[in-house]
């Protein structure tokens, strides 16, 4: 795809981050040019326009071609929040117009449209003038990035609204083992070298940028501590199930070997406990023989996920519809032949079938995330840094045996069982010979790096350098 097509992609956004460092010497020297000196007498004002040159810098480094989505609506801001450590208030959009009558940003007006049930919020980026001036400076991205104040801890009510919360000493051991995973994460490249564009496209279009400077982790929970909290905030949880699939074997941590675990064949256990009922068959081959828009495992549980969740067989169709392109599935799907895998389904697993259509939400990335907090926990280290995505857990190679003897131990103790099958896998090697020439036969090429990933490693070095801080790719 061309950079033509995708500079008025307002899709391509992301919403602002209240939670920058704003504890940055440097950068005033840049809010200290002829421009800003007029506003110097009022420090509130001065705040937000420090907020928010921060947000456009790390934007346009992240992509020229992104977008911040902001709000022009006082209800859009909470300046009394945990999540908001900056107190940024609805005086953000006083600063936003005074960058937009400065020529400071290109902004694009949001809207609502009642008749169509559509909307979108403002969109803004740094003006040319802006970014030039960006490039007379040398601001440390990395520390705008690890502010001391951000909140790694997320709790939600039941209309996923966020909640305030009092610490508690369980809150304040989440927190720590989150913020150390996250100190882990900064110091690790994790990208996938045969990606040619900046972003992922997504099967409903939407492009997600992959960046080493979009991995900081939280911690999310709904109504109260005691359900499961599910892992969020790198670029990597936005994939869809077709991008998981396309690229899992592709991606790699810090430039060398790189495994990962699939949980998605524990989904059946999962359920047979959490449902109370008897062992699960899923037979994925006869799947595939009998119902060609199935081709893998994880399209499978997403569907039966979907069918515990679905209030009717209807409902189902339409969740199905909807999600399908996000799966992997391009072809048009007919009702009638949608309803055969359902009914067979309910012959072949009746049991499960029994509790189709009950609007069961049952917690499967919950579990799989309680699973990887005891890993980060217990084994992950700035020398072992684990990645989550979905139900796939991906390490380098040379910790292989420190992660599986883990994960064995601990899942036994769950299931009550000493026979643990984990599905190990291995991403494709770009730097063996040996396995380009194999891949050469079967496939007619070699595996090369793209000009993008060589550019954001070197960046990456170049940040680590910046920060006098080592790296596991044996450079500084």
């Amino acid at each position: 795809m061309k950079e033509n097509d995708i500079q008025l992609d307002f899709n391509f956004s992301r919403n602002l981050d209240f939670q920058k460092n704003l504890n940055i010497s440097h950068i005033n020297e840049f809010l200290n040019q002829s421009l800003f000196r007029k506003f110097s007498n009022s420090k509130l004002i001065q705040k937000h326009l420090k907020f928010l040159m921060i947000e456009l810098f790390c934007c346009w480094s992240e992509c020229e071609k992104q977008f911040l989505s902001v709000s022009m609506s006082k209800r859009g801001y909470k300046a009394r929040s945990r999540y908001n450590p900056n107190m940024i208030s609805s005086v953000c959009i006083e600063a936003i117009n005074i960058l937009k009558t400065m020529k400071l940003i290109d902004i694009y007006p949001g809207f609502y449209d009642s008749s169509r049930g559509i909307s979108r919020r403002t969109r803004i980026k740094a003006s040319e003038f802006l970014i030039s001036e960006f490039k007379k400076y040398s601001f440390n991205i990395y520390e705008m990035l690890n502010s001391k104040k951000r909140e790694s801890l997320y709790l939600f009510d039941k209309d996923s609204n966020l909640k305030e919360y009092d610490d508690t000493i369980s809150t304040h051991e989440i927190r720590e083992v989150i913020n150390n995973y996250n100190l882990i994460l900064l110091k690790t490249f994790f990208d996938i070298p045969c990606l040619e564009d900046p972003f992922i496209t997504r099967g409903d279009n939407s492009k997600i940028l992959v960046s080493h400077l979009s991995v900081l982790n939280k911690m999310e929970y709904s109504i109260n501590w005691q359900n499961s909290g599910n892992f969020s905030g790198g670029w990597w949880d936005k994939l869809d199930l077709k991008s998981i699939h396309f690229f899992s074997k592709h991606m790699l941590i810090n430039n060398a070997e790189t495994s990962f675990i699939d949980f998605s064949n524990f989904l059946t256990l999962f359920l047979s406990r959490e449902l109370g009922i008897k062992k699960i068959d899923l037979n994925i081959d006869f799947m595939k023989k009998n119902f060609f828009f199935i081709s893998n495992l994880d399209q499978l549980n997403h569907l039966i996920l979907r069918g515990l969740k679905s209030k009717n067989f209807n409902s189902f169709f339409r969740s199905f519809c909807n999600d399908k392109t996000k799966m992997g599935i391009t072809q048009r799907i007919a009702k009638k032949s949608f309803k055969k895998f359902v009914e067979f389904i309910e012959n072949y697993n009746t049991e499960i079938y029994k509790n189709f259509y009950k609007n069961k939400r049952v917690n499967w990335d919950g579990f799989v995330s309680r699973i990887f907090y005891q890993l980060l926990k217990n084994v992950a280290s700035s020398s072992l840094p684990i990645i989550k995505i979905k139900d796939k857990f991906f390490f380098p190679t040379k910790f292989e045996s420190n992660v599986v003897n883990y994960l064995k131990n601990y899942l036994s103790k769950i299931i009550n069982s000493d026979k643990v099958d984990l599905q190990l896998n291995r991403s494709f090697s770009y730097n063996s010979e040996v396995n380009k020439s194999l891949f050469k036969r079967i496939i007619g090429s070699d595996l090369k790096y793209t000009d993008r990933y060589l550019v954001n490693k070197k960046e990456f070095l170049g940040i680590m350098k910046n920060n006098k801080l080592l790296t596991n790719m044996g450079e500084k």
